[in-house]
């Protein structure tokens, strides 16, 4: 059941990459490693640039955090635990592709952990050293900052609800 409804937050997040607020939508966000390599040295170096949306690091993580998670969703669906249960789709593939399937969801989870705690670490180090309010920002959508007044994100809540239709819909399935 965590396994589905974790397919189904992928889906939204997917869906509203493309469809969602400005600074949601992966066009708006997703750099080049160059980038996000200059912008970790001069993070490190105290010279941080601030961002309305994701920084460089930060979308960097939210892209290895969404394919990480996409393939641990996919791989579960074609898996078994050999008592229990078994993945929707486990009677569809060969023994061949769900024993690879199984594999790949058991050996990525350690990383999927440390990805988890390397996102958190950093969510706080930017709380708590460069002063970014990056928690509440997620929550409600705005950050106040440094140099600037507040920014506010457009509200696109039809789409919203339609990716949650989806996501539902996927999940009840």
């Amino acid at each position: 059941l965590a396994g589905y409804s974790l397919s189904g937050l992928i889906l939204f997040r997917l869906f509203w990459g493309f469809v969602g607020t400005h600074h949601a939508r992966f066009s708006n966000f997703v750099r080049s490693p160059k980038v996000t390599i200059c912008y970790l040295v001069n993070m490190i170096r105290g010279q941080t640039k601030h961002y309305a949306g994701h920084n460089p690091a930060g979308a960097m993580m939210v892209l290895l955090l969404l394919a990480a998670l996409t393939l641990q969703a996919l791989t579960g669906l074609v898996t078994t635990d050999d008592v229990l249960w078994n993945g929707p789709f486990y009677t569809w593939v060969s023994d061949d592709i769900a024993e690879l399937g199984g594999t790949i969801h058991r050996l990525l989870e350690a990383g999927l952990k440390l990805m988890v705690v390397a996102h958190i670490v950093a969510v706080l180090i930017h709380k708590l050293h460069f002063k970014e309010p990056l928690i509440a920002a997620m929550i409600h959508g705005r950050k106040l900052l440094p140099s600037a007044h507040a920014v506010d994100v457009d509200a696109r809540y039809s789409m919203m609800m339609i990716g949650l239709v989806i996501s539902a819909g996927w999940v009840g399935w």
